[in-house]
């Protein structure tokens, strides 16, 4: 067994795409019989709006094909995406172009960054005890935006967003398992700065901070020896939300998926149960009441494979258990396909699946932090969902990625400004559509021919098709997503992104109102200094676009950040 060593790091320029990004820490698992060793990587990311960052915890499993030994090591890696309300689809994601670097560090990283709008960001990580078989170590973060945004009628209220977290995490791995286990903390504020006619005497919270607070606890134990035909991933998990207002929602999940080799495939099934307790406490007078709900997923299996291919065919049952739910037992077909038509020049996949989303609180929240603080959101089903598409390598280091998408969804919501007497909030409520047709074409250009450089061109065109709403409010009928980096002599690192959103609506009161189209260019540069210090900074919303979020929310202006890396 080799003995853990120190994590190393080989290039902090990639950090500079750090700039207003969140450090976010990933868990790469590796692990093969006899040959166990613990790796973490840190993982940036760069969100789309300029002004906030969203911190998320990606899942420490990873695929059975990636548990192969190697060195500690601690990755930089930087995308952008938009996070409006639709992503790339993971189907449509023919490569992950993230240019990654690593090298030697010591044992600690702290990084700090400096911008306008008055932009603070700060982290800090460091392994407390590390052995060959264990790892236990922490992460603090902070990253805080303070600026006054100039909205459509003139006025200028303060736009703050800011998030505080901290991260313990153990892990030890035995002799056919890893155990994961995760103490998580976060703390987040948010001013409802956004366009309001409703005079401030009745308008409660116009000048309102939002809050809410977040605390989970994690173990997931599973199997890492793949020479077992028999493999397993378990999690328990228990998250605490708090918010202002009174509003608070304890969840507990339990999780598996057991699966085996039969025959020439594999037999399996996915299981979730997920409680969720929302309680709402009347502020005046101290009255609590409570309202929970329990979601149960099975979701069965069984995936042929191929020397070339590869057929899953499957089903899900879903299983709601809360009060006066509308459809307490759904189901749908869950067969996904790929297909090597010609091995490493042109493939086809497919599949037919659905899904049923209870659409918590807590997740809500952080897709619209302006909602009204006591809104409750129906689930949304989604019975069928049909997709398919093709890879082709145009040439080596091209790839061309073309995808077809329908989806039939029963009681979609959609944003809307909250509205009194003719005037309207800013903060929102939600519409529903009884049933919406969507369709989407997405098409992909992935370029990285060249050495050190990185590109990927990605468009996609929505149609909502709806008849009890004008419009799918809020939502884009035009995605265009634009990024390169290259790198320079293993010093520098320079690299941009554009995201572009377009063809969207709000309801206001009973009227429809075009939205401006986004356009978000963004600039970051980095340099390597010394082995033990890298520089970096980023320019953001370089074309100044005025643009709203969400209706009456403008994002900031062209702004900036600059900021260093120290390893110890």
């Amino acid at each position: 067994m080799k003995p853990y060593q120190t994590i190393n790091m080989k290039a902090l320029k990639l950090i500079t795409c750090l700039c207003a990004m969140a450090a976010i820490p990933a868990y790469g698992q590796t692990a093969a019989s006899g040959t166990e060793s613990i790796t973490r990587n840190v993982t940036v990311e760069k969100a789309y709006d300029p002004t906030s960052i969203e911190v998320n915890k990606i899942s420490p499993v990873p695929p059975k094909e990636e548990y192969t030994p190697e060195q500690p090591s601690v990755t930089y890696s930087t995308w952008s995406k938009a996070e409006e309300v639709n992503t790339t689809p993971d189907k449509l994601k023919a490569e992950q172009y993230e240019n990654s670097e690593t090298a030697d560090i010591k044992k600690g990283i702290f990084k700090a960054g400096l911008g306008f709008y008055w932009q603070v960001l700060g982290e800090f990580y460091y392994p407390l005890l590390q052995g060959d078989k264990y790892l236990l170590d922490v992460n603090l973060k902070h990253l805080s935006n303070w600026s006054n945004i100039r909205l459509e009628d003139g006025t200028v209220p303060r736009a703050m967003t800011q998030n505080t977290s901290a991260n313990v995490t153990f892990e030890s791995q035995f002799r056919d398992a890893r155990l994961n286990s995760a103490l998580d903390f976060s703390y987040n504020g948010f001013d409802y700065y956004g366009k309001s006619t409703v005079p401030l005497i009745n308008d409660p919270i116009k000048d309102t901070i939002g809050t809410y607070t977040t605390v989970g606890l994690n173990f997931n134990l599973f199997s890492t020896n793949t020479k077992k035909a028999f493999q397993y991933n378990t999690t328990l998990g228990y998250d605490y939300f708090g918010r202002n207002f009174g509003v608070s929602n304890n969840c507990i999940l339990v999780k598996a998926e057991l699966g085996g080799e039969v025959g020439n495939g594999e037999l399996g099934t996915d299981i979730d149960i997920d409680t969720n307790i929302k309680g709402i406490t009347e502020e005046s007078t101290g009255t609590h009441k409570s309202e929970a709900g329990c979601l149960i997923s099975i979701m069965p299996y069984y995936k042929l494979i191929g020397k070339t291919w590869d057929l899953k065919i499957g089903g899900n049952l879903y299983i709601l258990a809360a009060e006066a739910t509308k459809r307490p037992v759904t189901g749908s077909a869950n067969i996904e396909g790929r297909f090597g038509l010609v091995p490493g020049l042109f493939h086809l996949y497919t599949g037919i699946k659905g899904s049923f989303v209870e659409n918590t609180y807590p997740n809500i929240i952080k897709e619209n932090p302006y909602i009204k603080p006591l809104l409750n959101i129906e689930p949304t089903y989604t019975p069928l969902n049909i997709s398919f598409g093709m890879k082709v390598n145009i040439m080596e280091g091209l790839l061309f990625d073309l995808g077809f998408d329908y989806s039939l969804i029963l009681d979609q919501y959609y944003y809307v400004n909250d509205t009194i007497n003719g005037n309207y909030y800013n903060t929102f409520d939600v519409t529903y559509e009884n049933t919406t047709n969507k369709v989407s074409i997405e098409a992909g250009l992935y370029f990285d021919y060249i050495k050190n450089l990185n590109v990927s061109l990605v468009g996609k065109y929505n149609y909502w098709g709806v008849t009890d709403n004008q419009f799918a409010w809020q939502k884009p009928a035009w995605e265009i997503k634009l990024e390169a980096n290259y790198t320079i002599k293993e010093k520098w690192q320079i690299g941009l992104s554009y995201n572009f959103l377009g063809g969207r609506f709000a309801r206001v009161g009973t009227d429809a109102v075009p939205m401006t189209d986004i356009h978000d260019l963004n600039i970051y540069v980095s340099y390597k200094a010394l082995d033990w210090l890298s520089v970096f900074a980023n320019g953001k919303n370089l074309i100044n676009i005025q643009a709203d979020k969400y209706y009456g929310y403008r994002n900031f202006g062209i702004n900036g950040m600059i900021g260093a890396t120290f390893s110890f």
